[in-house]
């Protein structure tokens, strides 16, 4: 089936007959518009951060203006006017942004924090294309309050969120609207010293009128971070190599009481070097790692019979993350390296890490990332060393092929390794302004266990993407052999074919009235054996999706699924499903999802069906209240009820929320979580205080209750106080 469905797509006389389809179902407009620029300018005095742009030197500097509306009304000019100067010098790149309403009192200024909520309000983000590639770069999104979010770019569109670079903001609201100025340390990013021109966007929000516009390229289906999509800064000269040395030490204390145990107390430190071999390339040594300072994890309760994903939260491996990105897989089919591998037990629980290296960054047209750690003994696995490594080049304009490997088995004293290949064809001027992806990638997996026989196995597949407005489309097909089995990867199934698309048509009224668009969504996911037998097939339609005027959206969803079960397993609750197979199973979902810029934003919804013999009936609701600046606080529920016939479980997941923000580097944030699975309450309260640029204060409690038939008892107490730094030389 894999071998027939390759050979069908590659055909030419297939291909013609579907992009000719696409093509009519989309139009093809005529793509003639410039590409914007912008000219910065180099000062020999950097202005003060204070937000009020009112030094001759912004004066001088050129502006870039005239951004056009994506929502609600697509192609027409911004309500507001928006101006952004750029200016540099050899320490940093400072960039001065005006944004004039006409009802300063609308303006929504809710985010005040690092992340958090800063993109529901009114914010201003800005892309960087630092090498000129149209492939990577950073974000960096500012709001009215000071509020600061960013992220870091690859592959042309992957924005990886938990990155947090250092930088400044300051910003002031007056009569006119509001203004603010950054500074971007060149030291916190990499780039080309020789490079006098780099990929630039930007776009504004106006939360009040949901109102959305873009500086170049204001096409629905990119982003502003979509380096294919981005204008040009340019003017850059004699910019710094930016070599030099960065130490970040950290001095930790820790109290901890397990219930039945005598409290301990311990004092601690470690030290990360970061070195800048040059603009683009850096390598990083920790010792004594500790990640004290990481947000928890939150709950989930596991209904199915595979393993649940959690995202990585360390800093130390999320700053080079996009580099290990492999052919655009992720969680939903495999991930060949997970970094939360390292360093945390199946249950995430730490493992202490005795030292780790990395590195990683840009040599000319490749990019490089290698990791390397030392992991102490637990758990029953002796000290063990592990090693990920991945290396990429540029080909074709704004393709990529790559290799990846990785050694090393965190979780047992036996013995893995993993070897791959990956191609990644993109275009980003298919069909005049479209873009286009296909990824190609190819993996074989080693494992020597302790007391067993060795075993093999590969995985291959591919996958093409179209990312229109009016109608986009993924397919996706793999081979996964059952000795597939990657230690420092994340992988659901393996012995399975696996064939998925997902197929959206949208609709754009002319002139919006009581609605911006709506749409139909068709989505499938085919699992076979490897003799093409049917395992797990699920189709699921959305007949109606709807974004209303206020930016509000209703969604209504049918799902079919057929399942082979071939091996019993248990639920939570202790409910038997039988091997069997299980076929006409429907269930169906509706949401609703609230404009992120009301006081009260999130979803709710309810899923209703057959589940393996029975019912099941589930309702959830993730949901903030964010009235202003100081205050932010959430609910999360979710409940199910199974009806099968072993028997009948109920289960609650509630999490509650509160976070202050007493300044735009002071935040206190509260979290308790409570399941009737585990019967369990955890408590996570954390401050944390950045009291100079790079330099940060955390105090964290964290306790465990159980609830048995006296109330509920304390099973462990911890207390955490960590001071860490950042010094650069």
């Amino acid at each position: 089936m894999l071998e027939l469905s390759l050979s069908v797509f590659m055909s030419g006389s297939w291909s013609r007959q579907f992009l000719l389809t696409l093509t009519l179902l989309c139009g093809v407009r005529d793509v003639g518009a410039a590409l914007n620029t912008l000219r910065a300018m180099e000062c020999e005095k950097p202005p003060k951060i204070d937000g009020k742009l009112d030094e001759e030197v912004w004066l001088r500097a050129d502006s870039a203006g005239g951004l056009t509306q994506i929502e609600p009304k697509l192609g027409q000019p911004a309500s507001e006017t928006t101006q952004v100067r750029i200016i540099y010098d050899q320490a940093a790149i400072y960039v001065g942004v005006t944004c004039r309403d006409r009802n300063p009192a609308g303006i929504l200024a809710r985010g005040r924090e690092r992340d958090g909520s800063v993109l529901s309000g009114d914010h201003v983000a800005l892309f960087f294309d630092t090498f000129n590639d149209s492939r990577n770069g950073y974000i960096f999104a500012i709001s009215p309050d000071e509020g600061r979010w960013d992220a870091l770019v690859s592959n042309h569109s992957n924005a990886n969120t938990n990155w947090d670079g250092l930088w400044e903001v300051k910003a002031v609201t007056g009569k006119s609207g509001w203004t603010a100025e950054l500074k971007i340390p060149f030291k916190s990013i990499t780039y080309s010293p020789d490079s006098q021109v780099w990929g630039f966007n930007f776009s504004r929000t106006i939360a009040r009128r949901g109102e959305n516009v873009r500086w170049n390229s204001p096409r629905p289906e990119a982003q502003v971070h979509f380096a294919g999509d981005a204008g040009k800064l340019t003017g850059l000269r004699n910019l710094p190599e930016n070599l030099g040395i960065e130490a970040a030490p950290y001095f930790l204390g820790r109290s901890r009481k397990v219930k039945g145990s005598d409290r301990s107390n311990e004092l601690d430190a470690g030290l990360d070097i970061r070195w800048r071999i040059n603009s683009g390339l850096s390598a990083t040594l920790s010792f004594n790692t500790d990640f004290a300072e990481t947000e928890v994890d939150q709950r989930q309760i596991n209904f199915t019979r595979f393993p649940l994903f959690f995202p990585e939260k360390r800093d130390f491996f999320l700053e080079d993350a996009g580099i290990y990105r492999f052919a655009d897989l992720n969680q939903s089919l495999l991930t060949p390296y997970f970094s939360r591998k390292i360093g945390l037990s199946a249950s995430g629980q730490p493992v202490p890490i005795e030292a780790a290296g990395k590195v990683a960054g840009r040599i000319g047209k490749y990019e490089l990332g290698v990791t390397a750690a030392m992991l102490e003994e637990a758990n029953g696995v002796d000290s063990t060393p592990v090693f990920a490594g991945r290396i990429s080049r540029q080909i074709f304009g704004e393709s990529t092929a790559g290799l990846i490997a990785t050694t090393g088995d965190p979780r047992s004293n036996g013995d893995n390794a993993m070897l791959g290949v990956d191609f990644r064809f993109q275009t980003s001027k298919w069909l005049g302004d479209q873009t286009l992806i296909t990824n190609l990638f190819y993996l074989n997996s080693w494992t020597d266990p302790m007391d067993a026989p060795e075993f093999s196995g590969h995985a291959f597949g591919l996958g093409l993407e179209w990312p229109g407005d009016k109608f986009s489309v993924s397919l996706q097909a793999a081979e996964i052999e059952p000795g597939f089995d990657p230690a420092l990867g994340f992988i659901r199934r393996n012995d399975v074919r696996y064939y998925s698309s997902n197929w959206r048509y949208l609709m754009r009224p002319e002139k919006p009235t009581w609605f911006q668009w709506s749409s139909f969504i068709y989505a499938n996911q085919i699992y076979t054996d490897l003799d093409n037998e049917p395992l797990t097939t699920s189709h699921s339609f959305f007949p109606l999706v709807v974004r209303f005027s206020q930016n509000d959206e209703l969604s209504f969803g049918i799902t079919h699924t057929s399942d082979l079960i071939q091996f019993p397993y248990t639920i939570p609750g202790d409910i038997n499903i039988p091997a069997a197979n299980y076929e006409d199973m429907v269930t169906y979902e509706v949401k609703w999802k609230l404009n992120e810029a009301r006081s009260l934003s999130g979803e709710f919804g309810s899923r209703w069906g057959d589940y393996y013999g029975g019912d099941w009936h589930s309702a959830f609701a993730n949901l903030w209240y964010i009235p202003g600046s100081l205050t932010a606080c959430g609910v999360s529920y979710d409940f199910n009820h199974f009806d099968l016939p072993d028997g009948e479980v109920d289960s609650h997941l509630l999490s509650l929320w509160l976070v202050l923000r007493f300044t735009p580097n002071v935040r206190w944030s509260n979290l308790v979580q409570y399941d009737t699975i585990s019967e369990t309450i955890g408590f996570n309260s954390r401050f944390s205080w950045e009291y100079k640029l790079g330099h940060r204060l955390n105090l964290v409690l964290s306790q465990l209750y159980y609830d048995d038939s006296t109330g509920f008892q304390v099973l462990d107490t911890e207390m955490v106080a960590k001071v860490g730094m950042r010094i650069r030389f």
